[in-house]
């Protein structure tokens, strides 16, 4: 089902104006941070080269541990690069956003039988492995990707991280935390992608490697 109109919420229409992002050529790229519980948005034109921060929101329904989701039912809540492939406005979870979980990392590393599908972005604060926001933050999320769609941005991007890594090192997290070692080449593919953002501010290119690591094209 397609997005559907709604009228403009005043806070963003202000937030947008004072990064001087028009809603008629905006572009969107969300990142979520798990251990931090915190999606944030990020906005630009769409001539634009770099992209600048808009807002962010708290992640207030979690479930599972830091770490990808590999099979069905084990409450993970995905890591990597994904985009938003549908919406639904009459989710039983008041809006939701599905991503293209599992994407081709995950077809790799994941369990091939059953890796789980169904992810989704979505409102009530209730998570079995979905990112879980407020209805109040899913009105607005939901508002600003209708928008960009509208625009003519076909592809959402949605990255997910264990935790923002500029702020707890991969080395600090592993000494810590032993049991996450075997996350630590996928993690440190996915810093790859944390860092070239934060120091470009643009989405980077990549592929998947036959491991199902993220490998960065500079």
């Amino acid at each position: 089902m397609q997005p559907t109109a709604m009228p403009t919420p005043p806070l963003l229409q202000q937030k947008l104006d004072s990064i001087n992002v028009s809603v008629d050529s905006m572009e969107l790229f969300l990142r979520v941070f798990k251990k931090e519980q915190k999606l944030e948005v990020w906005a630009k034109n769409r001539n634009a080269r770099c992209f600048q921060f808009l807002t962010s929101y708290k992640i207030c329904g979690k479930s599972g541990d830091l770490g990808p989701k590999r099979m069905e039912g084990d409450l993970q809540i995905p890591e990597g690069f994904y985009y938003i492939e549908r919406y639904d406005p009459q989710s039983k979870f008041y809006k939701a956003l599905k991503i293209n979980y599992p994407n081709p990392a995950d077809k790799v590393q994941g369990h091939q039988e059953t890796p789980g599908n169904d992810i989704f972005i979505h409102g009530a604060c209730i998570s079995t492995g979905c990112i879980a926001l407020s209805n109040e933050a899913i009105d607005d999320i939901y508002w600003l990707t209708d928008k960009a769609k509208q625009g003519g941005q076909n592809f959402i991007d949605v990255h997910i991280y264990p935790f923002h890594f500029e702020e707890q090192s991969l080395e600090q997290a592993l000494k810590n935390t032993p049991q996450y070692k075997d996350y630590e080449a996928f993690w440190e593919s996915l810093r790859s992608g944390l860092f070239y953002f934060e120091q470009q501010k643009t989405i980077p290119d990549y592929r998947i490697s036959r491991e199902g690591f993220y490998v960065i094209i500079k």
